[in-house]
């Protein structure tokens, strides 16, 4: 099988596509052929060390959708389902073995293998925020980094919970976040939000400029939530910081398709890229405005 493969910390150029032997299942587990992969700001962080030192060479990527086509005898995976799931092997490539079965999700009918892939590590992600947040309905937010692949559910789903959803949008994503949340108010200027006037200030962009900025944003006992600076400490001593990164429980995850099925949430996809243009995407990624989530398919 074809593999995107990283074999030392210098980051997206140095990626490889390489023909690694097809992993054998066993009763426990499936065999899942890959049809996506969302590409994820995290394994980018990865590819260049910011996330520590890993075992190499490995293969990039934890989360996948795409179609069982060996079921293991002691799991309820059925050959021909299709499913999303995470895998620490690796997940770009043309074919995974999850390690763990409780997190390989059988898609519902109506919810396509492209729409499942942005639910890993975008609409999880969402899902933890908006959870762990104790926001409430008719409670104030901005929100930094509404255009990705996880602040569009974070906006659909503090829009469904009667929460008042403010955007600080770049030029460049302003036209998009104004035509598909039309319920927010948008703003293209730090400076034209209301001082101490929002309840909670969700940031998913690790500006750290930007977001001791925004601190002013916040009334007094007031809560900013960072989706990736855990180590934030706030310039004021009035509002609380929090940090939130685990697991979701699989009913979550059951929840969150629920949802996608019945049309109460919807996947946004900006562009989809052939798994040999995997540099090409990730560049993309991070230097291109977002639409929601970038995907890599395998043929």
């Amino acid at each position: 099988m074809e593999a995107i493969v990283q074999q030392d910390f210098n980051g997206i150029d140095s990626l490889t596509l390489k023909t690694l032997p097809q992993p054998q299942s066993n009763p426990m587990t499936n065999l899942i052929q890959v049809k996506y992969n969302p590409v994820l700001p995290y394994d980018i962080l990865g590819e260049q060390g910011t996330l520590g030192q890993v075992a190499l060479p490995r293969i990039i990527g934890y989360g996948f959708a795409g179609t069982v086509v060996q079921a293991g005898a002691l799991n309820t995976h059925k050959v021909g389902q299709r499913v999303i799931g995470v895998t620490p092997q690796g997940s770009f490539a043309q074919y995974v073995v999850p390690t763990i079965p409780l997190y390989t999700f059988v898609l519902p009918e109506s919810v396509s293998l492209a729409a499942g892939a942005t639910v890993i590590g975008g609409a999880d992600a969402a899902w933890l925020f908006w959870q762990t947040s104790g926001i409430q309905s008719g409670d104030s937010a901005v929100i930094l980094g509404a255009s990705g692949g996880v602040g569009t559910y974070l906006v659909q789903l503090l829009t469904r919970a009667g929460v008042q959803v403010h955007i600080l949008a770049s030029k460049r994503s302003a036209a998009f976040i104004k035509t598909n949340f039309k319920q927010t108010t948008v703003y293209e200027e730090a400076t034209a939000i209301p001082r101490q006037a929002m309840d909670y200030l969700f940031d998913l962009t690790s500006n750290i400029p930007l977001v001791t900025q925004l601190e002013t944003v916040l009334k007094p006992g007031g809560q900013l939530l960072v989706a990736g600076l855990p180590d934030y400490t706030a310039h004021r001593a009035d509002i609380r910081v929090q940090f939130s990164n685990h697991p979701l429980a699989p009913t979550s995850y059951q929840q969150i398709l629920a949802l996608l099925q019945n049309g109460d949430l919807k996947a946004y996809i900006d562009t989809t890229y052939s798994y040999q243009d995997i540099q090409i995407a990730q560049h993309h990624v991070l230097s291109a405005a977002k639409r929601g989530r970038t995907l890599v398919q395998f043929a």
